[in-house]
């Protein structure tokens, strides 16, 4: 795992570039969203993701839901207005956080959502405390994804679930030029490793996690993809000057070509988006899965959302 210290310098570096890519003041999240026939932007592909995955979750005002890797705050904010829902968000920058918790105040729901900077690997978070836990494109930040797993599973309480999107390898092992291209994603928005969907199945199962499913949600994703990808090509003039003028980093640079190749990784079928859920079964004190529960097997079939 990226230390911390390497993650705040990061985020220090490229958030006027999130700033403008994203537009965090209004979508207070970094990521890629779903976009319908009735999408016109980034911002409102990001609401209908939450809004997609928070009815996928079944979330309700009786919910307290774990936002594990929660950014500057977006999700548990949309939760909590949405749904009135409890919301624990955890991420390891603090400059994150700090964020998120002034964009709480901001809209009103402080009183309702608490942001912690916590290693989703090892929370300290109390066994069972949470109904749902919310995993949008924060997997693909940790490379040790069965200790994650385990972590989220002793935090769930009986009959929670997990929900989650995020980017997925399309095979198990690739070739040195396209794990070349695949690095350049990585090393530009500071991802990991992109999970094999048969391995991640594999991890849930093992961890305890039922009525396992995936669906693959590409095509709703590229739009923001392709939007990124124009961008950095409209204002690569800008970025050249403000690097000759010593006033644009490394980190900024990287993020750039980042953003451009994971368009080219998702419209040639090298990585993918899904959309995955997952449950705890109720157990009795022995801890064992009553009668009843079954394991519903890794669904590969491409759904559209």
């Amino acid at each position: 795992m990226k230390s911390s210290c390497r993650m705040t310098q990061y985020y220090h570096d490229v958030t006027p570039d999130y700033s403008f890519f994203w537009n965090l003041g209004r979508s207070m999240a970094i990521r890629i969203g779903l976009w319908d026939r009735h999408t016109h932007s980034v911002a409102e592909a990001l609401e209908r993701e939450d809004r997609y995955l928070a009815e996928e979750a079944g979330i309700t005002a009786n919910d307290h839901v774990l936002d594990a890797g929660c950014g500057v705050g977006g999700s548990a904010i949309y939760l909590a207005r949405t749904f009135g829902c409890r919301v624990t968000g955890i991420s390891l920058s603090a400059e994150q956080i700090k964020t998120a918790r002034r964009n709480a105040r901001r809209h009103g729901v402080d009183h309702l959502v608490t942001f912690l900077v916590a290693d989703f690997h090892a929370t300290g978070l109390p066994d069972e405390s949470f109904d749902a836990v919310w995993a949008v494109e924060s997997i693909s930040h940790s490379d040790r994804k069965p200790l994650l797993l385990a972590e989220l599973y002793r935090v769930l309480k009986s009959g929670g679930r997990l929900i989650g999107a995020d980017y997925f390898s399309t095979r198990a092992v690739y070739d040195a030029s396209i794990s070349a291209l695949r690095r350049r994603v990585f090393d530009g928005l500071y991802f990991q490793e992109f999970a094999f969907v048969p391995r991640f199945g594999n991890d849930l199962t093992a961890n305890g996690f039922t009525d396992i499913d995936f669906y693959d949600v590409t095509p709703a994703a590229l739009p923001s993809a392709r939007h990124f990808d124009l961008l950095t090509r409209r204002w690569a003039w800008a970025a050249a000057l403000l690097k000759r003028l010593g006033l644009r980093s490394r980190a900024q640079d990287l993020l750039a070509r980042g953003l451009r190749v994971q368009f080219v990784a998702l419209r040639d079928g090298i990585h993918q988006y899904r959309i995955f859920h997952a449950g705890k079964p109720l157990s009795d004190r022995s801890g064992t899965p009553r009668d009843g529960m079954r394991l519903t097997p890794v669904n590969e079939e491409v759904q559209a959302v």
